[in-house]
């Protein structure tokens, strides 16, 4: 099991308040689905970054009408 000491990393000025609220489905989706369980702060990071691209303009999400939650902002414009 890989363990983040939120705290700390939550205090780097990479990480914003909103990863603090996709944490467990970030380490979910990656760090667990791929069997990590050493990392670096370097990682997370990058990971992080990876992440939220994927999760904001690539992930479809069914309760925005299956689509990613660009493509639904565009489509509400």
């Amino acid at each position: 099991m890989i363990h983040i000491d939120s705290n700390s990393l939550l205090e780097s000025n990479t990480l914003t308040e909103k990863v603090r609220s996709i944490l467990p489905i970030l380490k979910s989706e990656t760090f667990y689905l791929n069997s990590i369980d050493r990392t670096t702060t370097a990682i997370v990071e990058r990971t992080v970054i990876e992440y939220e691209y994927y999760y904001n303009n690539i992930r479809i999400q069914t309760k925005l009408n299956n689509q990613s939650p660009i493509n639904y902002r565009q489509l509400a414009v």
